[in-house]
């Protein structure tokens, strides 16, 4: 199947909050009727950009054909029949496979990364967003980053943590659902401390966590669920630092800072 023909199917997917508490945290967000929008009815996504997204991890190539979300997509059907015997697509949603045993860590996560950034694209208003994975340091210093992050969606910088599981069933909190929370939750602690001194290495206005939850059940959706890991106040340009303009601040911004653009920004 060709790019042109997947464009014609679509993936559900049940967006959700993580919980009452995580949702309170991010009905505080400015994109707060976005989410209230996604959460209300299962959202349709087209499996080519699924497809697109679950590729993003290789753009850390560096290579031409893996540099932005139009050239990974135009590598989508030399990497169908791999990823199909990995993933089922049934009645509009995607499934373990029936009888395996275990799914495999990195399908699990690239789902999670494909599902969770087509999420994030539609709460921002993006279409074929070009989210850039935040390069990982290495080392016993090494400090924690999120996974990928927009350079600017013309207010703010946002980064995402997305994370991915396979479980029996997707409608239960299960351990494996609970030990990724702690894992956001962790990073973003340990992200919080740095701030405190500037030892954020890629601060941003707005952070993001999503937890994609795949099971096998023919009768359900994959689901996704938001959780607000808070942002610190960022006082670069959020346009990359095209434009000198001063700041401006916006009243329930929770303490943002967004800056009128006066010069063009180069393309992505």
């Amino acid at each position: 199947m060709n790019a042109p023909a997947l464009a014609l199917d679509t993936i559900e997917v049940e967006v959700s909050f993580y919980d009452d508490a995580e949702e309170a945290k991010l009905l505080a967000y400015p994109t707060a009727a976005a989410m209230q929008a996604l959460v209300a009815k299962p959202l349709e996504i087209p499996k080519a950009e699924f497809l697109t997204y679950y590729l993003f991890h290789r753009i850390k190539l560096g290579t031409e054909g893996y540099r932005d979300y139009n050239s990974v997509a135009q590598k989508v059907h030399l990497w169908l029949g791999a990823i199909g015997e990995c993933i089922e697509y049934e009645d509009g949603s995607v499934r373990t496979p029936h009888g395996a045993s275990q799914q495999l860590t990195e399908v699990s996560e690239h789902v999670g990364e494909a599902i969770g950034l087509s999420v994030m694209s539609r709460i921002h208003g993006l279409t074929g967003a070009d989210w850039a994975p935040i390069p990982e340091e290495r080392g016993r210093r090494a400090r924690p980053s999120f996974d990928f992050q927009i350079a600017s969606d013309g207010r703010q910088f946002v980064q995402v943590e997305t994370k991915g599981s396979s479980v029996k069933d997707n409608r239960v909190l299960s351990d494996a659902v609970k030990a990724q929370k702690r894992k956001i939750d962790e990073k973003k602690a340990r992200l919080a401390e740095l701030a405190k001194n500037g030892g954020d290495p890629n601060p941003a206005g707005l952070r993001y966590g999503t937890i994609t939850v795949v099971d096998a059940r023919k009768d359900g959706n994959v689901r996704c669920l938001l959780t607000d890991p808070p942002p610190e106040q960022v006082d670069e340009d959020p346009a990359g630092g095209w434009g000198q303009a001063s700041p401006i601040h916006i009243p329930g911004d929770r303490g943002l800072e967004r800056r009128p653009t006066t010069g063009a920004r180069p393309g992505c």
